[in-house]
């Protein structure tokens, strides 16, 4: 949930010059999550590629909306 799953793919992907941002979930609620989600996405200033797993998909399938 901490995002730390995702360090290898973080900067594999910021070695090759992607703008990468691993958002960080509180775990309060999917709600507040999914939150979280929408302001990174908000915030991105690029296009954007959600990629989760397990929680982390209904999350983002949440927070694109």
């Amino acid at each position: 949930m901490d995002g730390s799953g995702w360090e290898a793919v973080y900067y594999n992907l910021a070695k090759d010059g992607y703008h990468v941002t691993v958002a960080r979930n509180p775990t309060t609620s999917l709600k507040d999550d999914a939150e979280v989600a929408r302001r990174a996405i908000a915030a991105s200033p690029c296009k954007v590629v959600l990629v989760g797993r397990s929680y982390g998909g209904v999350v983002i399938t949440r927070g694109w909306k």
